[in-house]
């Protein structure tokens, strides 16, 4: 899988304009710094220092179409966990994002063939206990 330049922006199609891929600068979708800034900004914490200390910009930040350098992401995460004195700030994140915000992260876990299978057996056991609760309801003691 290829990285993509640093703070670039996608096309209509999600796809990255040719002659524009780069090895050398990994980037994500920067769901995960999207969610740390609303939260330090609902915390009113000054967010703007933080954002220039991590390379970052409140514009990348509200544009859900830029990708975003892994290390300024990390830098940004540590920044906002340091701020709020929360060691545990991506459990926190975790808790407010929607899975499929995150993009690639949600399709692994939505292909495997583990979650599938959980999800299989789940279906399978809630069948099961429904059919015993409706054989339950019908019989007459």
């Amino acid at each position: 899988m290829s990285a993509y330049t640093s703070k670039q922006t996608l096309s209509d199609t999600g796809e990255i304009p040719a002659g524009e891929l780069m090895n050398d600068v990994p980037t994500a979708g920067g769901g995960i710094s999207r969610a740390a800034y609303l939260l330090v900004s609902q915390a009113q914490v000054p967010v703007e220092p933080l954002l220039r200390r991590a390379n970052l910009s409140t514009t990348e930040l509200k544009n859900p179409r830029v990708r975003i350098p892994v290390k300024d992401q990390i830098k940004f995460l540590n920044l906002v966990a340091d701020e709020l004195r929360d060691e545990f700030i991506g459990i926190r994140l975790a808790r407010t994002v929607e899975l499929r915000e995150l993009g690639l992260l949600y399709y692994v876990m939505a292909s495997s063939p583990l979650a599938m299978l959980c999800a299989e057996s789940h279906d399978t056991a809630r069948s099961i206990m429904k059919e015993c609760s409706s054989a339950i309801g019908q019989v007459n003691l």
